[in-house]
């Protein structure tokens, strides 16, 4: 067996990283992009364990390309003449990323983000909902949008972008029903229904007209012992863009 063509010259990692290796330190990391979703979030924080042993099929590592460290998941491993070196993906991309060799690795990720977690899908339901909204498409009758997204967007004035100090407050002239944890919203043309699942339902029924969106951060950050936020200010735009809730200050 030989290794790939394409397998790269192995980047020596930094001094800092390969002391976290060999010490087999733990620390949480926050990844950055979306190439793991859904298992891990955009913007989520794993944990990562130094870990210098040769990886396997199926493990999730961080390794060095020579610039940043990288989190994808193990998809193939060879071994040549005393040489390591894997092939990695991410779960969301369609490719493979080239070749690495087993001395560019940190470590392991030993502890993912529930999926079930608020922050997971808070940042889902907005991701979707922001992607869904910028590919309206224009349909007839009574359409249910995909998480809470409308097919026709309903005709809005201007708007400001909102800040963590802005009040919104929840529409009157919606019809609203429970589905299971869900949250059906019918909005007041009868044009769309809006899907909220219960992380989007939390945060809705927040806004209430008399607290700010950091108030509703700061509570929800207690409870779940996060800096939530960015994520309470991108999902209130999110609502506020599908006519849900409105400014409740002129």
């Amino acid at each position: 067996m030989s290794f790939p063509h394409e397998a790269p010259d192995a980047h020596p990692i930094p001094p800092s990283l390969r002391l976290f290796r060999e010490l087999a330190l733990e620390t949480m990391i926050r990844v950055q992009g979306g190439s793991m979703e859904p298992a891990i979030p955009a913007g989520e924080s794993v944990r990562l364990r130094g870990d210098s042993a040769p990886p396997r099929v199926g493990d999730v590592v961080a390794f060095w390309d020579g610039i940043r460290v990288v989190v994808h998941r193990v998809q193939r491993v060879i071994e040549e003449e005393g040489r390591i070196c894997f092939e990695t993906r991410g779960d969301a991309n369609p490719k493979p990323d080239t070749w690495v060799g087993a001395e560019q690795m940190v470590g392991r990720i030993v502890a993912f983000p529930p999926p079930g977690s608020l922050v997971t899908r808070l940042r889902l339901f907005c991701k979707r909902a922001l992607r869904a909204l910028g590919a309206c498409r224009r349909d007839c009758g009574f359409p249910l949008g995909s998480l809470g997204v409308p097919n026709q967007p309903e005709p809005t004035a201007a708007k400001l972008p909102l800040a963590l100090q802005s009040v919104l407050r929840r529409r009157l002239d919606l019809s609203v029903r429970s589905a299971n944890d869900d949250l059906l919203v019918r909005s007041s043309l009868g044009t769309a229904v809006h899907v909220l699942n219960s992380t989007a339902r939390e945060i809705w029924e927040r806004l209430n007209g008399s607290v700010s969106l950091e108030e509703i951060a700061a509570e929800l950050g207690r409870r779940y012992q996060r800096d939530l936020r960015d994520d309470v200010l991108q999902l209130a735009s999110a609502l506020r863009e599908m006519g849900l809730v409105e400014d409740a200050r002129p």
